[in-house]
């Protein structure tokens, strides 16, 4: 016999090679068989109330059988995570709880940390406990680890599996107070003579170190001398020398490993070398001669001593170099162009005398011209007159 029931008493009562009957509640038979000795029945819930709760058992007439199975629909837990303190010294017991509640089907939890390994009630080392109460539908879980450096800023996350599907919630960050165990000096490169030493020390610790002493030696089997960077001027006698810094807090303290410092010599300044050269430019018309001094720097790193005395930078002298190389450029185009001019109007000038010298032979030429042709005409008039009267 295949009996289901409520809170109320029974819903279906199926018994071998019959249907199944209804007596009460808002379930409806999906499928039915019975065959030898197996009974099997397939419902379909129409409607559900918690507190009804469905139980379902078989047995003989007299009820005798195995327990009942009770059924629940589907139901998300309610999640809640707490740890037992929010700041903890080395070796103090960390304790995490994480719980569900109202979780159908039965839930499982999983612990993990930040690098991904997993914490497991299997494991003793991991130190992990459960606890369930299936009536109330409620479990939980805790991991105990005892605090150390390492441990600080840890994030362990809980995972609550059920029904297939998975939620989880995380810790904040853990903190754990602990003495300083590295610190790492740094030193400005270069170092040069007449410098302030520019240092910095890195460190960790919990809660961070606020005391950080800078240290000197001659070498490592000397003493050291406490120093402030900022009031220390280097000088080439510190080269070879070793420095450190040490850090501390409530907790402890630890020292870098010392440095090894090189103090360069300060860069030497150069004077500027003038050079002068000379820029000549002969003219042929009235023998006039331009000379031009011109100043060369050989250092662009230096001011420049002028004659005067005077200090002149190298943009100035640069702007000057520029301006006198143009003007000694105009001069020597202009005096090529006033050259041209003196050849051109000289050749015409020479052009016109021989034009005039021509014409003045040809004005000659012709007068000659006429008068001989005149004197020839009075000859043959001459001629025909005694001839005709004479003869």
């Amino acid at each position: 016999m295949l009996r289901i029931s409520d809170s109320s008493g029974y819903i279906f009562v199926m018994v071998r090679n019959e249907e199944p009957q209804k007596i009460q509640g808002d379930w409806l038979v999906e499928s039915f068989s019975s065959l030898s000795d197996t009974l099997q029945l397939s419902l379909r819930l129409t409607s559900f109330n918690e507190k009804n709760r469905t139980r379902i058992n078989c047995g003989d007439e007299r009820e005798e059988g195995p327990p009942p199975v009770e059924i629940l629909p589907y139901k998300a837990p309610k999640m809640s995570l707490t740890v037992n303190k929010s700041n903890f010294d080395v070796e103090e017991l960390i304790k995490v709880t994480c719980s569900a509640s109202g979780g159908v089907p039965a839930v499982s939890f999983s612990w993990i940390d930040s690098l991904g390994r997993r914490y497991s009630t299997s494991r003793k080392k991991d130190n992990v406990s459960e606890n369930c109460d299936p009536t109330r539908l409620r479990c939980s879980t805790t991991v105990a680890v005892r605090a150390s450096a390492d441990l600080d800023g840890e994030v362990l996350r809980c995972e609550v599996s059920h029904g297939g599907r998975t939620i989880q919630e995380s810790t904040a960050p853990l903190e754990v107070n602990y003495a300083p165990s590295s610190a790492l000096l740094s030193l400005a490169d270069p170092l040069q003579f007449g410098e302030i030493l520019s240092a910095s020390c890195i460190f960790n610790g919990r809660p961070l170190p606020t005391k950080v002493t800078y240290f000197v030696q001659n070498d490592s089997s000397d003493d050291q001398k406490e120093i402030i960077p900022s009031n220390y001027t280097l000088s080439l006698s510190d080269s070879g020398k070793l420095v450190s810094c040490k850090v501390s807090n409530s907790f402890g303290s630890t020292i870098s490993d010392p440095v090894k410092i090189l103090v360069l010599p300060a860069p030497t300044s150069k004077p500027y070398t003038i050079a002068r050269r000379a820029t000549t430019v002969a003219m042929q018309s009235d023998q006039a001669l331009l000379t031009k001094e011109e100043l060369a720097t050989i250092s662009p790193f230096q001011n420049l001593a002028n004659d005067d005395g005077n200090s002149t930078r190298p943009a100035d002298l640069a702007k000057k170099q520029t301006g006198l190389k143009a003007a000694s450029n105009v001069a020597i185009a202009c005096i090529s162009i006033a050259f041209l001019l003196t050849i051109v109007i000289a050749g015409i000038l020479v052009k016109r005398r021989l034009h005039w010298k021509g014409e003045n032979t040809q004005t000659d030429q012709k007068a000659n011209y006429e008068e001989t042709i005149s004197s020839l005409k009075d000859h043959e008039l001459e001629s025909k007159f005694k001839k005709e009267y004479f003869m």
